[in-house]
């Protein structure tokens, strides 16, 4: 312990003399401004500023450099002293005081530094690799704990200590592991006995239905789906098609503004982690009462479109309350081999036919919506882990749905929001819609830049056609859908708003979501809307819907992230149990991007991101070539380049960070250099 303390010190009197050094030869501050931190792995970071453009404050990011970052964290908002004199990366300057903290209580394992101090190892990948605890904990080793970070109001270290809180679970455990995830991402727990009884007892809302008991309506899910929120039906009539979109009634069950519904705006959504599902609602709401299960009678909110049948031209659409009974309970696959021509015992004749002639209809209004609206195929494979077993364990990865089954329900969702989110608009009544802002000029010229290393043609980035037209071509290239990654990851998130700024992605000019308020609050705030609107009852007004937008909004990102986090660990897991078995083969990979010293692979088997590092190169001299996104072995004439094949195989795999590093298949273990 004393050696490390004599260490910190030296290190701290280091940093000093570099902190007043930088001082004299910047000529300190030009002036201060406030911001949020990003940190960098490796220490040092870029605040992004607030008002950019504002009474002299930078237009750009403010970099700030090992040793000045005065202990923030990633998301913290921090105030910064910008020196008077640029660098080559522009502003630069440094952290001046935490404003606040993006996250005061943090998850990871209680470890030892190599000198038998104790420290945590965080979750998250963008916080520091370790954190030095300072008191007593009743913790062991290998133990997930929950841990409060310590302000030093000296300012003497660039990193917080910590204090532990609490013990999370032993690491090594899927159970333990996603407990450890929802508490780092405070995903909530699923509800008390007494919340499931009071939503057993809660009596609908009354209001004017039509009875649609009748119509041989039927719900397609996946197969392992417990809440099914919506149901499709079909009726012909000459060259006319009225197809019914049926949605469950939630907001009769869940009115604005009562503790039910207080507690799914908190959630905002349905949290899908791998083996734990985390309901927006009570089960006995999202499983029972408010899901069109088969054989009974289920409140609905439906959407009947007139379709023409020649051309899948939406003619007209009409919303009303509905009562309905669902004769069917189908899945994705069920569907797909009737489709085939296959036939299942358990369907009649008379129905298949019908799912036939639904799929003939979903093809012709996304063939009429393709030639009008030009939509974006951004579509990619997604890899599921299947969790089972008790105790929990990962029992295997299944590519995600993507047959014409689920194109089919998908189209006919789209519809319905789309007449949804046109009756808002033209009724004026306030609501969440669903934009997708358009792509910067810079995206889109990377995405071009992509393209053309597979291979296509120059793309006319601005010609939406175009562009439609080389996404749609990549699908059935291979190596494509990097490229198609590589767009997502540069386009701006899809977002909630009160405003109607249009979808680009989809290529709509209005557009919300409806069809899903069991496990997403958008939905549920446009049905109790509606509801108020068809009752003649005061809708909310636009001051209180606008802090629900953003907050959806942050939820939702919240959740994709902790999703990422389960799935990438659990991935890693398998990987690394096959690993130990010595069943894991040489895995098929694909450069993603070559940046100096390392390069990032995906891995489509996984469905992962990672990297080979210098150490996992084949043997040989790299040469670093075209602006660094090549490289070259200087021996064998290999190049590394975006879109190149590889076999790989783990050098090592971190479950704490959920990371893992990569060597080329057969490569030497000798050391090697990059220039």
């Amino acid at each position: 312990m004393r050696k490390n303390r004599s260490r910190q010190l030296s290190i701290r009197c280091q940093r000093k003399k570099a902190h007043e050094s930088t001082k004299a030869k910047k000529g300190f501050s030009a002036f201060r401004v406030t911001g949020v931190f990003h940190r960098n792995p490796k220490g040092f970071g870029f605040v992004s500023v607030e008002r950019p453009g504002c009474h002299g404050v930078p237009n750009e990011d403010v970099f700030i450099q090992i040793g000045h970052t005065q202990g923030a964290l990633t998301g913290d908002r921090v105030s910064v002293s910008v020196y008077r004199e640029r660098d080559a990366r522009g502003p630069s300057g440094e952290i001046t005081g935490i404003l606040e903290r993006a996250r005061p209580e943090i998850v990871g394992v209680l470890a030892e530094d190599e000198w038998g101090n104790p420290i945590v190892r965080p979750l998250r990948r963008d916080l520091p690799a370790a954190l030095y605890v300072q008191g007593e904990t009743a913790a062991h080793q290998g133990d997930w704990v929950q841990v409060r970070l310590i302000e030093q109001k000296d300012g003497s270290s660039q990193l917080p200590l910590v204090a532990v809180l609490s013990r999370v679970g032993r690491m090594g455990t899927v159970s333990a592991d996603l407990k450890a995830i929802c508490e780092d991402f405070d995903i909530p727990c699923k509800y008390t006995a007494a919340s499931e009884r009071h939503a057993e007892s809660i009596v609908p809302v009354e209001v004017p239905r039509e009875d649609c008991r009748q119509l041989e309506v039927f719900t397609c899910d996946p197969m392992d789906a417990r809440d099914y929120d919506d149901a499709i039906s079909l009726e012909i009539c000459g060259k006319v098609a009225t197809l019914g979109v049926h949605i469950a009634d939630v907001a009769c069950y869940v009115p604005h503004g009562s503790a039910l519904d207080r507690s799914a705006r908190g959630r905002g959504f349905t949290s899908y982690l791998p083996g734990r599902t985390i309901g927006m609602l009570p089960d006995a709401l999202s499983a029972d009462l408010c899901s069109l299960r088969q054989g009974v009678d289920r409140l609905a909110h439906s959407v009947f479109l007139q379709v023409e049948v020649n051309s899948g031209k939406v003619l007209s659409s009409r919303r009303v309350h509905t009562i309905i009974h669902s004769a069917h309970r189908l899945c994705y696959e069920q569907v797909d081999r009737v489709l085939a021509g296959e036939r299942l015992p358990e369907l009649s004749g008379q129905f298949c036919a019908k799912l036939k002639k639904l799929d003939k209809l979903a093809r012709q209004m996304r063939s009429w919506r393709q030639a009008r609206e030009c939509f974006l195929p951004l579509e990619v494979p997604e890899i599921r882990v299947l969790c089972g077993g008790k105790p929990l364990r990962v029992m295997g990865l299944q590519q995600g749905h993507s047959g014409p089954s689920s194109e089919m329900i998908e189209e006919f969702m789209l519809a319905a929001n789309v007449a949804v989110a046109e009756e808002m608009k033209g009724k004026s009544l306030p609501g969440l819609y669903r934009n997708h802002a358009e792509p910067t000029e810079e995206a889109l010229h990377q995405f071009s830049a992509l393209a053309q290393e597979l291979g296509l043609k120059k793309v006319k980035h601005t010609d939406r056609s175009t562009l439609a037209r080389v996404l749609a071509q990549l699908r059935e290239k291979t190596g494509g859908e990097l490229v198609s990654i590589g767009f997502l990851r540069k386009m701006p998130r899809a977002e909630y708003s009160l405003s109607c700024i249009g979808h680009y992605g989809l290529g709509k000019p209005v557009y919300c979501h409806f069809t899903s308020p069991i496990r997403r609050y958008a939905d549920l705030l446009v049905h109790q809307q509606l509801l108020a609107l068809d009752m003649g009852r005061k809708t909310m007004q636009e001051s209180a819907i606008a802090p629900i937008a953003e907050s959806c909004n942050a939820l939702e990102y919240n959740i994709d992230q902790a999703c990422f986090a389960a799935s990438d660990r659990l991935k890693l897991r398998l990987m690394q149990e096959r690993r130990k078995d010595k069943a894991l083969e040489p895995l098929d990979a694909w450069v993603c991007r070559v940046q100096s010293a390392q390069v990032t692979i995906y891995i489509p088997e996984y469905g992962l991101m990672s990297s080979v590092e210098p150490e996992g190169l084949p043997s040989g001299k790299w040469l670093s070539m075209e602006g660094g996104s090549v490289l070259k072995n200087c021996r064998t004439g290999q190049k590394l380049r975006f879109g190149t094949p590889l076999k790989v195989l783990p050098r090592s795999i971190d479950l704490v960070r959920g990371v893992a590093s990569f060597a080329v298949a057969a490569a030497e273990r000798s050391p090697r250099r990059l220039e």
